[in-house]
């Protein structure tokens, strides 16, 4: 299966909990060995009926852990949002909408302060599968935003956040720390690059120099903060049919923060990029 993410808990040495696409498994160790595999994910039972120890998702993106209790964790999934546990995986608690918004349909991403107990901060979007089904061929039928919970996870404020249009779709974030603020940068599925410099509560656009495929449309792939650079990684554009089509290929930017200024980085014989990261220990990007 493709392996979305794994985590190993901090307060039990011999507990992983692994997720992929549609699946999440609590594994448990014992003298180096595996000695249990539990399946999270809802089992069907026929007739209409699952059976479940409360993960019920049906795609995982990424797990998070609260730096001031690694007991509690969370899930970004699509359709089902995130799902909450307060007892180191073991079990799972879906997150209610308690303000009917379309918004708690898919998150792709969450980040716990690491100085304010109980914040959160995530990307949401309404469009489920979003990576598999390119806005490119449907441009509104979608909201998106930049969320803050303060109590863990469990409510969800949408209008914390400005200037990141709710057309887009964020995909990827990454986060920097800089004196009391956070610095955010996000990429979206249809609308590029934004950033913020102040822990999300403002976002602007870092799409100038980076080629669009139509008038405002940039399909972000991935984003990476590196020190005083932002790097925006383009995702290519699939054939559509015909004979005669080629690929679109992925082109990775540099952004510069101190000057505000974009230069394209040469990706030689890439033509499929999917992720950026960055390599501390020999400086370079992976």
């Amino acid at each position: 299966g493709h392996i979305t993410d794994v985590y190993a808990s901090k307060s039990n040495p011999d507990l992983c909990l692994v997720t992929n696409f549609e699946t999440a498994y609590l594994m448990e160790y014992k003298n180096g060995k595996i000695k249990q595999i539990d399946n999270l994910h809802a089992n069907y039972k026929g007739d209409g009926y699952y059976s479940t120890r409360g993960l019920d998702v049906q795609s995982t993106h990424w797990v998070r852990e609260d730096p001031f209790d690694s007991r509690h964790i969370i899930i970004a999934t699509d359709v089902m949002g995130i799902q909450i546990s307060y007892d180191n995986g073991k079990t799972f608690t879906r997150m209610e909408s308690t303000n009917g918004s379309d918004l708690y349909s898919a998150c792709y991403d969450v980040y716990f302060d690491t100085h304010k107990r109980d914040r959160v901060y995530g990307i949401w979007t309404s469009r489920i599968y979003a990576p598999y089904f390119p806005s490119y061929y449907d441009k509104e039928a979608f909201i998106g935003g930049f969320g803050v919970s303060n109590d863990g996870g469990i409510t969800w404020d949408f209008t914390y956040s400005s200037g990141l249009p709710n057309k887009a779709i964020p995909i990827k974030m990454s986060v920097n720390k800089a004196n009391n603020e956070l610095i955010f940068a996000v990429a979206t599925l249809n609308k590029g690059f934004y950033i913020s410099y102040n822990s999300g509560k403002n976002f602007t656009s870092i799409n100038e120099g980076i080629e669009q495929l139509e008038e405002g449309f940039i399909l972000g792939e991935d984003v990476i903060i590196v020190d005083d650079i932002v790097y925006c990684l383009t995702a290519p554009i699939p054939p559509t049919g015909g004979v005669n089509y080629e690929w679109i290929p992925s082109k990775l930017y540099k952004y510069s923060m101190s000057t505000n200024t974009t230069e394209s980085i040469d990706l030689g014989s890439i033509t499929i990029a999917r992720s950026i990261t960055y390599d501390s220990r020999r400086g370079r990007l992976l």
